[in-house]
């Protein structure tokens, strides 16, 4: 990648974005995964150019399929829980490259045409190898917890961000904040399973020593899923 730097108030503007880009790419080349959109190629001339280009998922966004409640409705449990360990699959395979994905919203969830899960939108990624301060409130921030506001966090902050999609899907419903800024859980009592409602719980946690790490919830989802296809 070329870099075509501006003289003035510009200049900054421009290695921003060359940084991200390069984060960005940095993130898909590491954190290959089944359950992580594959990136096939990128161009562009200049960083406010660049582009991605990745595989094709028909069924488009996780966002766009839980706002249409037509098509919501139709989605089976086993497959509410084949798409939770999709997700989980695919942050485990990117927390143990070190990274934090740090963006992790329905929105940036795509799925397949038979409903498989993959994670995309790396450009909110943290490499944790390179040792950066991670202090830039970038990400989806409705979807991150409060030790993301104060810099310093780990990938606890996606195991925050998983239990919130995982509400949504269940529950049929968003979370929301009160006036204090906590996280509400109206709907909780929607959600169908006493499993489920454990698994948001504890991955909601304020204090992000008392959430479970990723794989356990990659573990129990894999399990639930194994079991009803015997």
């Amino acid at each position: 990648l070329k870099l075509h730097l501006k003289h003035g108030s510009g200049l900054n503007e421009e290695i921003d974005r060359y940084m991200c880009i390069d984060r960005e790419l940095d993130a898909y080349i590491e954190c290959v995964s089944p359950y992580v959109c594959k990136l096939l190629g990128y161009g562009g001339k200049k960083p406010s150019r660049m582009f991605l280009i990745m595989e094709y998922m028909e069924n488009g966004s996780l966002e766009e399929l839980l706002l249409d409640p037509a098509r919501a409705g139709e989605v089976a449990l086993l497959d509410k829980f084949r798409i939770m360990h999709n997700i989980a699959h695919g942050l485990t395979d990117i927390h143990d490259k070190n990274f934090i994905h740090a963006d992790l919203t329905p929105k940036n969830i795509l799925l397949s045409s038979e409903l498989q899960a993959k994670i995309c939108d790396l450009g909110s990624a943290k490499n944790m190898n390179h040792r950066v301060v991670a202090n830039k409130q970038i990400g989806g921030l409705y979807y991150l917890p409060h030790e993301f506001y104060m810099g310093r966090y780990t990938n606890k902050i996606d195991v925050y961000s998983f239990g919130l999609v995982m509400y949504h899907l269940f529950s049929g419903s968003r979370h929301v904040y009160n006036s204090s800024g906590m996280l509400v859980f109206d709907q909780f009592n929607r959600i169908p399973l006493g499993l489920i409602k454990v698994l948001v719980w504890r991955s909601t946690q304020f204090n992000p020593m008392q959430r479970e790490t990723i794989h356990y919830y990659r573990d129990i989802f894999r399990a639930y899923v194994d079991a009803v296809r015997e």
